[in-house]
């Protein structure tokens, strides 16, 4: 049963959100493309999130419109935690109704919240059940500082949302822009459409023109991208991107931040920054 619960949990997606305390103080939105790889049937209306000490806090899960929150009980886990504008959240769901939380400051350092043991609900099944407490103080395998995923968890289908580059920043292979941006690499599959997550645009209120100049690390802006949309409401730039990506010698596990930089004449532009996978930084 536990090597069942494992290998489950290893298909689980994790996501990342930048915590903006304008709009996220009484509620967080759940990233759709979280909702979409899980499946709206498989989320529990009543949740729990439980950071890496063991403190758990209920929460409910609502739907407004066609997007999902943490509604009730988020002000709570919020403020406990003394969250601050900027600060990065990385959520891995145990697939039945419990949210694992780690905390990246705005100072691209990891945050410790509440600290210690303080808050636990014994009316959370899980805290009855000395088999499924063994060993539940400790952070989910994704949380941890390890390297990317390998073959054998990517055919085990582990799907990683991290349009922000949360590992990456507290790893100190970037500084986080002051910028909207996003991270991205090449996709094998579509190489020449550089998609634009829906959750960048929600949550820096990014308004996207029909054309964009990509800007490589060299200075260089002569690639022209123009905007897509697909008819699911999937936004992508084409036409520059895999010209950028070929002259920049950019390869599949490098890494791209994507930084929208507005110049003098108020006109946007994509600045493509490179974080090159450790194999290949002697290139």
């Amino acid at each position: 049963m536990d090597g069942e619960s494992g290998k489950q949990s290893k298909r689980i997606p994790q996501f990342f959100k930048f915590f903006d305390a304008t709009k996220y103080s009484d509620h967080l939105h759940i990233p759709s493309a979280f909702v979409s790889l899980m499946g709206e049937n498989k989320l529990p209306r009543s949740a729990f999130l439980r950071d890496e000490y063991g403190n758990k806090w209920p929460v409910e899960l609502t739907r407004m419109e066609s997007e999902w929150y943490f509604g009730e009980g988020w002000a709570k886990v919020a403020g406990d935690n003394r969250m601050e504008h900027c600060d990065f959240i990385a959520f891995q769901f145990d697939g039945i109704k419990t949210f694992h939380f780690k905390m990246i400051g705005n100072d691209s350092c990891s945050k410790v919240g509440v600290g210690s043991l303080k808050f636990l609900h014994l009316e959370d099944p899980e805290s009855e059940n000395d088999e499924d407490e063994e060993g539940g103080d400790e952070l989910p395998q994704q949380f941890r500082d390890d390297d990317d995923e390998d073959d054998a968890e990517k055919k085990r289908g582990k799907a990683t949302i991290d349009i922000y580059g949360a590992k990456m920043i507290q790893s100190g292979l970037f500084v986080q822009p002051r910028n909207p941006y996003f991270v991205t690499k090449i996709r094998t599959n579509r190489a020449r459409e550089l998609y634009i997550p829906a959750d960048v645009v929600r949550d820096f209120k990014v308004n996207l023109p029909e054309k964009i100049a990509l800007r490589d690390p060299a200075g260089r802006d002569h690639w022209e991208a123009r905007l897509k949309t697909w008819k699911d409401g999937r936004t992508f730039y084409t036409g520059g991107w895999k010209k950028l990506c070929l002259a920049n010698n950019i390869g599949d596990q490098d890494r791209c931040v994507c930084e929208f930089v507005k110049e003098e004449a108020g006109k946007l532009l994509l600045q493509i920054h490179i974080v090159r996978h450790p194999c290949r930084c002697g290139h």
